[in-house]
């Protein structure tokens, strides 16, 4: 398979998890932030980048969809 495919993988994984509803008992932030670290965990496993890349890719996700990630909206 080539790279490029590989490195589409983790984001067509994370996105397609955010676009399902959550979860009874699970905020939709939460369900966001799990969607972005299973696409990080996909990342990691398929390695089409170094691990520390892949965990510095998602620690800017969550940083600029901080609003809808990180905080509640209560």
């Amino acid at each position: 398979m080539k790279k490029g495919y590989l490195l589409l993988i983790p984001f067509v994984v994370g996105a397609a998890l955010a676009c399902l509803p959550a979860p009874a008992g699970l905020s939709h932030h939460a369900w966001l932030y799990f969607a972005i670290f299973i696409g990080s965990i996909v990342g990691v496993i398929l390695d089409p980048l170094p691990g520390a890349v892949i965990g510095l890719i998602a620690v800017v996700i969550i940083a600029g969809l901080g609003r809808w990630v990180l905080f509640s909206p209560e």
